[in-house]
């Protein structure tokens, strides 16, 4: 599967701030505990645990690219959102 973080909006910016990395994303994504699609069906969150612990949310873009390509539109800790 091929993973690609979208600069738009920010993106590795805010990962940085939130402590999250390319490898918990891939983490998450390769073995996700579980999925649903957002409210606005233009994404899908993928949620799992990471090597560290935490429970992570990767959202991304839906559909994927038409090669598979999967769009990593944000990423966060849910425990630190709420």
């Amino acid at each position: 599967m091929k993973i690609h973080i979208e600069k738009v909006g920010h993106v590795r910016e805010r990962m940085k701030e939130r402590g999250i990395t390319e490898s918990d994303i891939s983490e998450v994504l390769e073995n996700p505990s579980t999925s649903w699609s957002s409210g606005n069906g233009k994404s899908k969150v993928f949620s799992g645990s990471v090597a560290d612990g935490r429970v992570i949310r990767v959202v991304v873009i839906d559909p994927p690219e038409i090669d598979g390509t999967l769009i990593v539109k944000t990423a966060y800790d849910p425990q630190l959102e709420a």
